[in-house]
């Protein structure tokens, strides 16, 4: 069972965990593409990134209408679940594959679209600090969906600090997992999921997206993008 948890307010603090050197130009304007999809698939995946954008004035998401593939490309293979490449990490992957997969639907908010597309952000699970896991019981709960060790290592035990840009934990993002207490050691920031953007979300996105008002944004392509941040380093 998933919770829809009310969320709290954190004014004007910006609560996330971002990988370091995944990190896009502030301005860079992100297309993306289909592969595959049908118009209500489409447009749910179009209804999520509003969602976004509706909260973050100065991030630029278009949709390719050409045949051209879009910095972010988007397939809907329903028996390999929602998932993202992270942040820069993206623009290793040939222009014919995804880079993102949604492949389940939460018709109300479109949660998994506007998880994915912070990964793809460069936002990392919430959930891989600030939770005293019982790692048994998490790794016997998940062999039951078919996931290995290595599957649950990578999605919930990965973090190291010295890889990663952080905050204090929002227990409210839309980029931590529902957690059941049973899972934990010390039933702390489990039982509960959000399925929107939390302030912490919305206030870290603003950062890395300032709003510059500017009237003429170029998109950027993969070896621009490539080059502006070898220029960064």
């Amino acid at each position: 069972m998933r919770i829809h948890y009310t969320r709290q307010i954190y004014k004007d603090v910006a609560r996330a965990i971002n990988p370091k050197g995944k990190y896009w130009p502030f301005d860079t304007l992100f297309t993306y593409s289909f592969i595959g999809g049908s118009m209500f698939q489409r447009d749910y995946v179009r209804k999520g990134i509003q969602r976004i954008l509706d909260e973050v004035p100065g991030l630029r998401i278009v949709e390719e209408m050409g045949d051209n593939p879009g910095l972010i490309r988007i397939s809907f293979n329903v028996a390999d679940g929602s998932w993202s490449y992270v942040g820069t990490d993206c623009l290793a992957v040939s222009s014919w594959l995804p880079t993102m997969n949604i492949g389940w639907y939460d018709q109300e908010e479109q949660s998994n679209v506007v998880h994915e597309w912070l990964h793809a952000l460069n936002f990392s699970h919430e959930h891989i600090r600030g939770i005293n896991f019982d790692k048994p019981k998490v790794y016997a709960a998940f062999k039951e969906i078919g996931w290995g060790k290595s599957e649950v290592d990578n999605n919930l035990f990965h973090y190291q600090e010295h890889h990663y840009d952080e905050t204090p934990m929002d227990v409210d993002s839309i980029m931590k997992y529902y957690i059941p207490c049973e899972w934990t050691v010390d039933g702390e920031n489990c039982g509960y999921q959000n399925k929107v953007l939390s302030i912490g979300d919305i206030n870290r996105l603003r950062e890395m997206f300032p709003d510059q008002k500017l009237k003429d944004l170029k998109a950027y392509t993969i070896n621009n993008i490539i080059k502006k941040l070898n220029e960064n380093t």
